[in-house]
């Protein structure tokens, strides 16, 4: 059974504290899990910044230079589902991560992790060691919905944007 976790780090379960996210305290943890707790989906939105400059020399020669200024944009959207007896422990959870401060002098870049079951270019763990050493990275919930479905309203539909911040690591794909 493939689980993915949304969790949020503290400066007390930093990385060097708690390695493993699935160690984190339950109230730290949003655990996705078959059939009652299902993440559907999530997408990467990327984008750099490119400069364009146009040149036009005194022959008429029309040039346009790209420069890469870095990156702009990395967003994640997770969407899922909850279900029946398990919505009110785990909305009061949401509704507690999106609330709570999202950054401390050793998560400067976000607080919030995010561990998929299935794939490891969307993990982002909020890396930092020790009571000096900041994390390089971490996420924020930038946006949260929330909206119950069906014909008794037993399942709550949700996404949430968790914005990226810190220092990009390219992950290959094997």
């Amino acid at each position: 059974m493939v689980t993915s976790l949304l969790y949020v780090r503290t400066d007390t379960t930093r990385q060097d504290q708690v390695a493993d996210p699935r160690n984190l305290p339950s109230a730290q943890i949003l655990e996705f899990t078959q059939p009652n707790r299902v993440l559907e989906g999530i997408s990467e939105a990327y984008q750099n910044i490119v400069t364009k400059q146009v040149s036009v020399n005194q022959s008429g020669t029309r040039r346009i230079f790209l420069r890469d200024d870095g990156m702009k944009v990395r967003d994640f959207v997770i969407t899922g589902r909850l279900d029946k007896g398990s919505i009110t422990a785990n909305v009061n959870k949401i509704l507690k991560f999106r609330t709570d401060l999202m950054r401390t002098s050793l998560h400067p870049h976000g607080t919030i992790g995010f561990l998929s079951g299935n794939s490891t270019n969307f993990n982002i763990d909020p890396n930092a060691i020790g009571p000096t050493t900041a994390a390089t990275r971490g996420l924020m919930i930038g946006a949260t919905d929330l909206a119950y479905t069906g014909r008794v309203f037993t399942r709550l539909k949700f996404s949430m944007t968790l914005h990226f911040g810190g220092a990009h690591e390219v992950v290959t794909v094997v």
